[in-house]
């Protein structure tokens, strides 16, 4: 600054100290006014002003209002847009940082470009939409804002209908959105403690090691006498044609067979019926060593109701009321009890001794064929026991005809085996049965053919006056005997009782039909066919581009002997004791049956406390899944079952030798008409 001149006089110094203050003064003033008008003037920007520069503590913990209503924003919507809240903002988005749609005075395509940024629509919340009937737009619009998180992670466009053909209003419209358990596996916590199973003190027998029953009780229901006893005190009326009182003597085994030119053993044979299988059953039940009266640690609930003697006579010169009247009965008895109630019947057994056709009536015609017991809704939730199971049902299983020989002991089992090792067996082959010529689809006329202009077969043919030579038990069995190959092709229906007679006489069954075999008795004989068998296609024989002879002779002598010797074992499993005793170590035919029985409800009752869905799988599949092994896949190549019934079926087999399952032989699979 520049110095200011001295001076002496008094008078000059005081005018400067005067203008000197005035100076200052106004300075002063001027600075006081500039402030206060820069702080009156500045009210009206903090908006903009706090937009511009935010604090760092804002910028650290957003506050939700620095950004001003849009209603109240002065100027243009691209420019509100643009006023995204900061990162940190973002990263913490706040779902009603959206204004109202209500409020918004733009257009409806404006505010959903309005979108949360997209730290928020990955972490999406359901409350993030507007209330449904709040929305001034249509449904489709109002779908397209924000979808719920269990249809954006797995979305299920088939469970819930179009938004545009939806005919109720939105808020009926939401409610239809997929529930978590929907588009998501169930969660292990949403199971439900296996204590809070009625059927739970069942399964844990099975862990009582001291306990020899323990997962193998069976309780039996104590049905009214009509639906067995009476039908067997009454045994005259059981058949129009056959006399089967003399059947259901000694336990359904039939009268004893004279061991005439030593083809049975002694005191062992019987002349057991065919259709007797219920009662033989159910005597045989009556002796299995871990029955109960507790039916709440039963592995499984067998019902003794004798269906085939019933069926059996109502087949003919009834109406269908009376065919059907016991079945009906039974089911209004059975699910009035607690028992049936734990599990609506699906731990239930019933045995058929017959065909199962015979009780799958479909119309109500009185000229239609049968019964429709295995057609009722409950019965169709029990396990079902017959000689021959319908190839399209989950609940069919098929269990051995009953044979002639009925043992009391192991022994008496051995001794029979030894017998049939060491027997001589001159025929190459043989056949038993009548031609039906009325069946244009069978084939047994042309096995008949075949047959006689062969040396090495032995025919044993059924026709007008040589029934009483074929229906003998003695004739059948000695032939059988004397065979190393036994012809068994399918008759009036898929399966033979004569396949297992010509088994328990130790002859290799020759199948035509898998139906006859395969498909059937699972549970008892080898899914490797080969093992114990020879498959030849029908489609070849009724074309004549096989010769049986030629076939048969093609399999080398060691390789009979190794077949036979499976045959032979496996005859314990093909035939029932004699219910009034029990084998000591053997299991017989009914203790295989009631084995596979309990394991399939075991296996059902665990798969229910796991949580495990039952497999919804086609009925006209089921065939293919009996013959599975354990995890085992279903074959690609195996034919729909449902053409079998419609359609003869014909397969080309692998080599005899070659070590294939039952699988193995619908490998190639063609199917012809038959005009």
């Amino acid at each position: 600054m520049k110095r200011l001149p001295s001076s002496s006089n008094p008078a000059e110094l005081m005018q400067n100290s005067v203008s000197w203050l005035l100076f200052f003064s106004g300075s002063f003033v001027l600075l006081l006014v500039a402030y206060f008008q820069a702080v009156f003037n500045g009210g009206g920007m903090i908006d903009e002003f706090t937009n511009l520069e935010p604090p760092p503590s804002q910028t650290q913990q957003p506050q939700q209002h620095a950004r001003p209503p849009p209603d109240s924003y002065p100027g243009t919507i691209d420019e509100f847009t643009n006023l995204e809240p900061p990162p940190s903002q973002t990263q913490q988005p706040q779902q009603h940082a959206r204004p109202p749609p209500d409020s918004y005075p733009g257009t409806i395509d404006e505010f959903t470009n309005l979108e949360p940024p997209p730290s928020q629509t990955q972490q999406p919340q359901q409350h993030a939409r507007p209330p449904p009937d709040s929305y001034p737009g249509t449904i489709d619009e109002f779908t397209n804002l924000e979808p719920p998180p269990s249809q954006t992670q797995q979305p299920q466009q088939h469970a819930r209908p179009p938004p545009d053909s939806y005919p109720g209003t939105i808020d009926e419209f939401t409610k239809l959105e997929p529930t978590r358990s929907q588009t998501q596996p169930p969660q292990p916590h949403l199971r439900l403690p296996p204590d809070s199973y009625p059927f739970i003190r069942a399964l844990r027998t099975a862990e009582n090691k001291s306990d020899p029953c323990g997962g193998r009780y069976i309780y039996v229901h104590d049905l009214p006498p009509k639906f067995n006893q009476d039908i067997v005190n009454d045994c005259k009326s059981i058949s129009h044609w056959t006399d089967m009182c003399k059947f259901i003597r000694n336990g359904g085994l039939g009268p004893p067979l004279k061991n005439e030119k030593r083809v049975f053993s002694n005191s062992r044979m019987y002349d057991t019926n065919q259709f007797v299988l219920d009662i033989i059953f159910n005597n045989r039940m009556k002796q299995y060593e871990c029955l109960t009266q507790d039916s709440s640690i039963a592995a499984a609930i067998y019902v003794p109701f004798f269906a085939g003697f019933d069926l059996s006579r109502h087949l003919w010169f009834h109406n269908i009321s009376d065919r059907d009247a016991l079945s009906l009965a039974l089911v209004d008895w059975l699910v009035q009890k607690p028992e049936w109630k734990i599990m609506g019947g699906k731990d239930h057994f019933i045995v058929g001794g017959r065909v199962t056709w015979a009780f799958r009536r479909s119309g109500d015609r009185e000229s239609d064929w049968g019964s429709k017991l295995f057609n009722l809704p409950a019965v169709k939730n029990m396990s079902i026991l017959l000689v021959e199971s319908s190839p399209w049902s989950f609940n069919d299983f098929a269990i051995p005809y009953p044979t002639y020989f009925h043992p009391k002991k192991d022994a008496d089992v051995f001794k029979w085996q030894n017998r049939m090792r060491k027997l001589k067996r001159p025929w190459l082959f043989s056949f038993a049965g009548a031609p039906r010529p009325s069946y244009t689809h069978l084939i047994r006329g042309q096995i008949i053919e075949q047959c006689k202009i062969s040396k090495l077969c032995h025919l044993l043919e059924c026709v007008s006056g040589e029934t009483k030579k074929c229906y003998s038990p003695m004739n059948v069995m000695r032939m059988f005997q004397s065979s190393q190959f036994c012809l068994q092709p399918a008759g009036d229906s898929f399966t033979r009782r004569s396949s297992f007679d010509s088994m328990l006489a130790g002859c290799i069954p020759v199948f035509f039909h898998p139906a006859t075999a395969y498909t059937q008795y699972t549970w008892h004989l080898p899914r490797n066919y080969s093992k114990y068998s020879v498959f030849i296609s029908e489609d070849d024989i009724r074309k004549k581009n096989v010769s049986i002879e030629e076939r048969l002779r093609q399999i080398s002598p060691k390789q009979v002997k190794i077949m036979r010797k499976e045959v032979i074992r496996l005859i314990p499993r093909l035939i029932y004791a004699d219910p009034r005793s029990k084998l000591e170590t053997l299991k017989d035919a009914f203790d295989v049956t009631v084995q596979a029985v309990i394991d399939r409800v075991t296996k059902l009752r665990k798969s229910i406390i796991e949580g495990h869905e039952v497999p919804n799988a086609p009925e006209h599949l089921a065939w293919k899944y009996a013959l599975l092994e354990d995890g085992q896949q279903e074959s690609t190549t195996l034919l729909e079952a449902s053409d079998w019934f419609l359609k003869p079926v014909f397969l080309t087999v692998r080599p005899l030798e070659g070590s294939c399952s039952t699988l193995n032989v619908l490998e190639s699979v063609y199917l012809t008409q038959i005009s």
